[in-house]
């Protein structure tokens, strides 16, 4: 059978999209696995933190109660502890601030 010219062009643009976003999927993945790499090589306790506020977006209330402390003030002073001892590990020296 016939196939016009459009057809065969959003057949074509499908394709590109479809390779497109499958690389942005592997790319997302290998940023994940960058950093569950970083977070591996942390202090458990930094990386509970992390991984609760972040990836499992608890209230901080839950984090509070799941790290046994009892103000979410400490739970946010023990957070950004965290994050800078993240990016020191994942940026290096160059997350260090300039004086």
């Amino acid at each position: 059978p016939y196939t016009g010219a459009k057809s065969v062009n959003d057949a074509l643009a499908d394709c590109l999209e479809l390779a497109e976003v499958m690389r942005e999927i592997q790319v997302t993945r290998d940023k994940v696995e960058e950093i569950d790499d970083v977070l591996a090589q942390m202090d458990e306790d930094d990386a509970r933190i992390l991984r609760l506020w972040y990836i499992e977006r608890k209230s901080k209330e839950e984090i509070a109660g799941a790290v046994s402390y009892a103000s979410t003030r400490s739970v946010y002073d023990l957070r950004n502890t965290a994050v800078a001892r993240f990016a020191l590990l994942y940026f290096g020296a160059a997350a260090l601030p300039s004086v």
